[in-house]
């Protein structure tokens, strides 16, 4: 970064649309120009990584139930599968890539997601379709904590919080891309192909599309700080800071686990809509938050971190709460369209400051351990929670969405006592903006 301020020194004064499109064009060149060669290139890692969950959220269900004849149970059973095998490894993972190397753990998980995919053309046989499942869990568990970590260790800390927008926007922008490539064995169907090689076609494709994440984090060049640390999981300043983390993030997934997952379920039960509305609104919804994951560094720049966090967590909060008091008629379904698309983007707009934020404030050797139990406080409970949330959503489809907006409030205001006096210079140091 050039010693003047670089791309933290484009002023933030947008009078208009187009002067606010300008900006962000502005500022955005600037700040990949700014960044290291290995920090671009593990942005353009984290991009890949996100690949298989496009694929597998929109093909994978209809695969194994409508083509392959398995039971829906069969199909529940393999993301089970996926999730037990990340939740149980993620935290082991990250204190290994803490002490014998990230690199080479992110490049493992990026393997063992090719194998998955790999694996998917032979899932007629349940123990192929099994060893896959157990193949993208060690994806995410290898991959999730330790490449967060090394972006934080190739960024300077007034970069941090724009290249994890950045990481953020190329995720959800693949994510999306993926999705739509999930559709293609659908088409070749109709052209008369079988089952198999059609979707043999979309897995294979996707297997070596996702090698690129491990050959991009090969032409890496850093040296990988190890260390050989105090017993236990993590030092006394960290092992604080991620306490309460631990603690809101618990709170938050709790309550996100029992709507979110399920939110086409909710449109359902609520306004009688099927995949031909909620596929392209929950595609829309990509889109948005990709655009969104950028603006997140410049709200961070001008409000600091932790304000940003709360107040978009907040407003995520009201819409959801929007959503459940919108009446459940066809006239008021463009009003609850947009009140999801609103929740999702406030809300995962926060995710590329709240992870600056954690890693700046955690030492930078524990920075995967870090990562690790803050993943798993939320996708734990997350997990637990979807039955419960999807059995009150069968009585009253809006009885759990008033239940996450209560633990949301709870959640967001013990992030804000926890860190409101936290000095963020130490978290990760964000330029301010010069006089408008």
């Amino acid at each position: 970064m050039s010693q003047d301020g670089g791309f933290m020194s484009v002023p933030f004064a947008p009078r208009t649309v187009a002067s606010a499109l300008a900006f962000y064009v502005r500022f955005y060149r600037a700040a990949y120009r700014a960044l290291s060669r290995d920090a671009k290139l593990l942005v353009f890692a984290g991009g890949v990584n996100s690949i298989p969950f496009g694929v597998n959220a929109v093909a994978l269900p209809v695969y194994l139930t409508d083509h392959l004849g398995y039971l829906p149970v069969v199909a529940g059973t393999v993301f089970t599968i996926q999730g037990a095998v990340a939740v149980a490894l993620t935290i082991p993972l990250g204190i290994v890539a803490d002490r014998f190397g990230r690199k080479r753990i992110v490049v493992l998980g990026g393997l063992f997601a090719a194998a998955s995919f790999f694996l998917l053309p032979f899932a007629a046989s349940i123990v192929a379709l099994y060893a896959a499942a157990v193949c993208a869990g060690l994806a995410g568990a290898f991959a999730f904590a330790p490449l967060q970590a090394l972006l934080a260790e190739a960024s300077a800390d007034e970069e941090r919080t724009v290249v994890f927008g950045m990481s953020f926007f190329l995720q959800s922008a693949a994510q999306s891309l993926a999705s739509l490539a999930a559709t293609g064995p659908e088409l070749l169907l109709s052209a008369g192909w079988d089952v198999v090689p059609a979707y043999a076609t979309l897995f294979a494709g996707a297997g070596v599309a996702v090698l690129a994440g491990p050959a991009l984090l090969a032409r890496t060049s850093a040296r990988e700080r190890r260390t050989a640390r105090e017993r236990g999981l993590l030092s006394r300043r960290s092992r604080a800071t991620v306490s309460k983390y631990f603690a809101s993030n618990a709170i938050i997934g709790l309550g996100a686990g029992l709507v979110i997952p399920i939110l086409s379920l909710w449109f359902l039960l609520k306004f009688h809509q099927k995949e031909t509305f909620t596929g392209p609104l929950f595609a829309a919804g990509n889109l948005v938050n990709a655009v969104a994951f950028l603006a997140a560094p410049i709200l961070a720049r001008r409000y600091g971190m932790v304000r940003t966090v709360v107040t978009l967590q907040f407003a995520a909060t009201a819409f959801l709460l929007g959503m459940a008091v919108v009446p459940g008629t066809d006239a008021f379904l463009p009003a609850a369209s947009v009140l999801y698309l609103a929740r999702n983007a406030a809300m995962n707009m926060s995710g590329p400051v709240s992870s600056s934020f954690l890693m700046g404030a955690v030492e930078p050797d524990e920075r995967s351990s870090a990562s690790a139990v803050v993943g798993v406080s939320f996708r734990l409970p997350n997990a637990i929670s979807t039955t419960f949330g999807a059995a009150m959503m069968a009585q009253n489809p809006d009885s759990p969405l008033y239940v996450t907006t209560a633990l949301y409030v709870v959640g967001v205001t013990a992030f804000y006592a926890f860190f409101r006096g936290v000095p963020e210079k130490r978290a990760s140091p964000v330029s301010k903006p010069p006089p408008e």
